[in-house]
């Protein structure tokens, strides 16, 4: 009886010990099939593999990553944005498959820890070790390696973008572990890392419109490196640090490398693999030590090792002090084991100038600037900025601007330009702006004269200190209008004695004193009255007769300027034209077509004019007035007479004078 308590107890404890590692077990076995459990009040838990394609929403967010999370092969995982992923320590997000993680500007995704108070190195990192990546609007912080992409395969070439990311307080933010591959990164923000950028194999890196500051080391790697666009500044060792490259070498242009706490560009290249170091148009100056330093890559056999030259040409260095830029390089002239760094020619500042009119400018004038004499010796002004010391400053593409100082004072108005480098300069002159107090004077085109259709008057203003801001008028005591508003003066009312008011102010607020007062403005629009058209003889004419036509023409408004007779022969196209005299005793126009030849049709037509250019045409309603020229006897008389004489000569002939002549008589 005491040997079996024991061994009851004894055999109760070994039950329990297998049923706890079995509960184990099983608890780890599904670990590793079940990829979430929700957790309502802290989010969405996650771990093990994922075998399927996975969405993780925004409503499942926060995810938890209490341990790795691996995507398996030809699997996809999908962040939507807004998603929060926390790793709790050491748990990392392995991408064997796809990650497609876009954010968008205003909701972007992040992967963050899951501490309550976050530092450096908290959570493992992103290891991405597939092609099938999308990247875009994330934030990657506190890890110790922010992104990793790895990449062994032999035959396959990994190549991958990543775009508007921003990677902070990681040990290093991203690394490139890849032997064959390229990885694009632009418009991203790699900020206060160990390292920003660490690569460990000869791959290509390009960083495009990217920010690289505030790290201990900005770029690290053995890599074939381009840099556009970029800056790299405030890094607290080196900003840029590059051996190995190879035939690729490394490439920096139009970027910013300044203020780093020891040395902007560390170059390390064997001149064995045939790269070149190719530095221009950037900004490098204010590093701590050395602008570029050009050194021997270290674990290199000697065979490998000589002099690796660097092309920095055409850069500013932030001085034209030869002195000072040669002090900032660390080259063949510091150790002639070392290639040289060439730095000439530099980039110079571009020479801003520029010009003003008026000489003599007035408050509420117009002012010119022009800086088109502004140039840059190696490039191009890209634009202009404008301070005009008196609250406006403007920038502008165009070299010439305009300006109105409201304020009589003297003005210290200065010029700055940038390059496309951008370097600037800038230049200042001294604008001393006068007080106008002379008011405008106003002129019109009005000549005087009749018009016979509704015209404008012109109104032309000069003010040669501030300028016309605004000329005023009115028509026949009309209500006032305004040049600017309503255009120029508009007559449309006929008469002899239309009257216009006007006047100008300028932009001092000078006005025109007193009014300019025109009378006399003649409008007529109507023309003459043409009537009572007489003719005499008023029947058909004999030949050797004149004609007197007389017609009565008045125009009430500007006056007859002159009456014409128009007429043509035997319906000709040709006119011919007879002016008509006025006879003050009958109030008649007169005139006279001379004798024409019998059998001819003359057809006439008055034409009035008025001194304002009307015409009136009185042509009988199209009938025109008409007349025959008829001979002086009829022709069948004339016939007779003929056949007469005939018979009488023919009888004289025959019978002789005495006989002919008693027979006539003995007729009658």
């Amino acid at each position: 009886m005491k040997g079996i308590v024991p061994r009851v107890i004894l055999t109760f404890l070994l039950l329990s010990t297998i049923t706890l590692a079995l509960s184990s077990f099983v608890n780890v076995f599904s670990m590793d099939i079940i990829e979430t459990a929700k957790c309502s009040n802290s989010g969405t838990l996650v771990s093990g593999i994922i075998w399927e394609n996975t969405t993780w929403t925004l409503e499942g967010s926060p995810y938890i990553v209490v341990a790795d999370v691996i995507v398996e092969r030809d699997v996809f995982l999908t962040i939507e944005p807004g998603v929060v992923i926390k790793f709790t320590a050491g748990a990392n997000l392995i991408i064997d498959g796809g990650l497609i993680a876009e954010g968008i500007p205003t909701n972007k995704i992040t992967f963050t820890s899951n501490a309550s108070i976050p530092t450096k190195g908290d959570w493992g990192g992103i290891l991405i070790r597939n092609n099938n990546t999308i990247i875009s609007n994330v934030i990657v912080e506190y890890a110790q390696e922010g992104i990793r992409f790895q990449w062994y395969a032999p035959t396959e070439y990994m190549s991958l973008s990543i775009a508007n990311i921003f990677v902070s307080n990681n040990g290093k933010g991203i690394v490139m572990d890849a032997t064959r591959g390229s990885l694009v990164i632009s418009d991203s923000v790699i900020f206060n890392n160990i390292y920003g950028l660490y690569s460990l194999w000869i791959t290509n890196l390009t960083i495009l419109n990217t920010v690289i500051s505030n790290n201990t080391v900005g770029i690290y790697g053995r890599t074939n490196l381009r840099i556009l666009n970029s800056k790299i500044t405030n890094n607290l060792d080196i900003g840029v640090q590059i051996t190995h490259a190879t035939d690729f070498g490394l490439h920096i242009s139009k970027s910013v490398i300044t203020d780093n706490g020891n040395i902007g560009i560390h170059i390390a290249i064997s001149p064995y693999y045939g790269g070149k170091a190719e530095i221009h148009e950037n900004h490098i100056y204010g590093n701590g030590l050395y602008n570029i330093r050009n050194a021997e890559p270290a674990g290199v056999i000697p065979e490998m090792r000589g002099p690796f030259e660097v092309n920095a040409t055409y850069n500013w260095w932030g001085t034209t002090n030869e002195t000072l830029i040669e002090k900032y390089i660390y080259d063949y002239y510091d150790d002639y084991n070392l290639g040289k760094v060439l730095y000439k020619p530099y980039l110079v500042p571009p020479i801003a100038n520029f010009t003003f009119t008026p000489e003599t400018p007035y408050a509420y004038g117009t002012v010119t600037f022009d800086a088109t004499a502004s140039f840059n010796p190696y490039g191009s002004i890209m634009n202009y900025t404008w301070n005009f010391d008196d609250g406006n400053i403007t920038t502008t593409a165009l070299p010439i601007i305009t300006h109105i100082f409201t304020t009589p004072d003297s003005y210290n108005v200065t010029l700055t330009v940038t390059d496309e480098f951008g370097l600037t300069n800038s230049t200042s002159a001294i604008i001393n702006v006068l007080e106008d107090r002379t008011p405008p004077f106003t002129i019109s085109n009005y000549d005087d004269l009749w018009r016979n259709a509704d015209f404008y008057i012109m109104l032309t203003a000069t003010d040669s200190e501030s300028g016309v801001a605004e000329t005023y008028y009115r028509i026949n005591d009309g209500p006032i209008k305004r040049v600017s508003v309503d255009g120029h003066p508009l007559i449309i009312t006929e008469g002899s004695n239309n009257t216009l008011e006007y006047w100008s102010v300028d932009r001092a607020g000078n006005g025109e004193l007193p009014h300019k007062i025109l009378t006399g403005i003649k409008l007529d629009k109507t023309a003459p009255s043409v009537v009572h058209v007489l003719r005499v003889p008023e029947d058909n004419l004999e030949p050797e007769q004149d004609v007197k036509v007389s017609v009565n023409v008045t125009d009430l408004l500007s006056g007859i300027q002159n009456v014409v007779l128009s007429y043509t022969l035997d319906f000709g196209t040709s006119w011919n034209n007879l002016t008509m005299t006025y006879n003050s005793t009958n109030g008649l126009y007169e005139t006279t077509i001379k004798v024409q030849q019998a059998n001819v049709q003359v057809k006439y037509k008055i034409i009035a004019y008025d001194n304002a250019g009307n015409c009136r045409v009185e042509d009988n309603n199209g009938q025109y007035y008409v007349y025959i020229v008829i001979p002086e006897f009829p022709s069948i008389v004339i016939i007779l007479l003929l056949m007469l004489t005939i018979l009488i000569t023919t009888l004289l002939k025959k019978k002789g004078t005495t006989k002919l002549l008693n027979l006539i008589f003995s007729k009658f």
